[in-house]
């Protein structure tokens, strides 16, 4: 992974926030925008698959500068969303089984062919690993984890982190994140 360069100013970089469903409304991409936009510093692209929805209005209201119709299984969408953004956070909520993988995965390939300068991915750990094989291959938090592991492997300069401090605990009673 090339190192990064501590003097690089990302000042009026544009940055993509990428977030299924109505996440970037939501908890965790909710605030990322809000924290990007109370810095007054960044353009921001938030995607979406319908630009004309209240939510996606809503965060233009707010003050995100771009919102963009972008469908996550089609790797051109994601290139053209990728085009002039300099960053990228990445949060994918898989609602099929397999089908957050595969996006991660695509999301990874259209950013390595277009040599997008970072990533910011927010993964799971590996349910198999983490509990000591009593829950193997729960399919959301393998796949995160293979997705991370993905984007490192093409070499894409990236910053990976897990917010797993409520899950972890959890994975030695799987029965209270069924709930």
């Amino acid at each position: 992974m090339p190192d990064v360069d501590s003097n690089l100013n990302w000042n009026n970089s544009c940055i993509m926030v990428m977030s299924m469903g109505n996440f970037l409304s939501r908890s965790q991409g909710g605030s990322v925008v809000n924290a990007l936009l109370a810095t007054g510093l960044y353009k921001i692209r938030a995607l979406t698959r319908n630009p004309n929805s209240d939510k996606a209005k809503a965060l233009k209201a707010k003050g995100v500068d771009e919102v963009v119709k972008c469908d996550l299984s089609n790797k051109e969408d994601i290139k053209n969303a990728l085009s002039g953004a300099d960053i990228a956070w990445i949060l994918i909520i898989g609602v099929n089984p397999g089908e957050e993988e595969r996006q991660g995965k695509l999301i990874a390939d259209a950013a390595k062919e277009v040599g997008f300068n970072w990533l910011i991915y927010s993964f799971l750990p590996d349910s198999t690993t983490e509990s000591d094989g009593k829950y193997p291959a729960i399919i959301n938090l393998s796949g995160k984890n293979r997705v991370e592991q993905y984007i490192r492997s093409l070499g894409i300069p990236n910053t990976t982190f897990c917010l797993s401090q409520l899950l972890l605990p959890k994975l030695r009673n799987f029965r209270t994140i069924c709930r």
